[in-house]
């Protein structure tokens, strides 16, 4: 990273959000924008409260992380969700965008591949 300036860190299938909560703790905090949780399991941002088979992300929303956690609910088995995922994160982070990809396997790890290479 240049002098100043900080990454985006997107854990892909975050699953409950430990790497990012460790993550969040042990990075330093003036290198590291923020840390996004991606998995389909999330309910969308605006809901009130999750649905039964949803994650609950009160834990995230809670704050008080070394490092911002955001939660995102995005299914990378579907083109229309990567392009969402190609706007919303990487159009709009302001330095390098590092991708987390510890809990892919199979056609997902295709997936990951694809967006590096985008």
């Amino acid at each position: 990273l240049k002098d100043g300036e900080k990454c985006t860190l997107l854990d892909l299938c975050s699953g409950f959000g430990y790497m990012g909560m460790f993550l969040s703790e042990m990075l330093p905090a003036n290198k590291v924008e923020k840390i996004i949780l991606l998995d389909m399991m999330w309910p969308m941002y605006d809901a009130e409260a999750p649905a039964e088979h949803h994650m609950n992300p009160d834990h995230i929303r809670a704050g008080g992380w070394s490092i911002p956690l955001e939660t995102r609910k995005n299914n990378l088995k579907r083109g229309s969700h990567l392009r969402s995922i190609d706007q919303h994160v990487f159009g709009k982070a302001k330095g390098p965008v590092l991708i987390i990809a510890v809990h892919l396997c199979g056609t997902l790890s295709l997936r990951a591949v694809e967006m590096f290479n985008r």
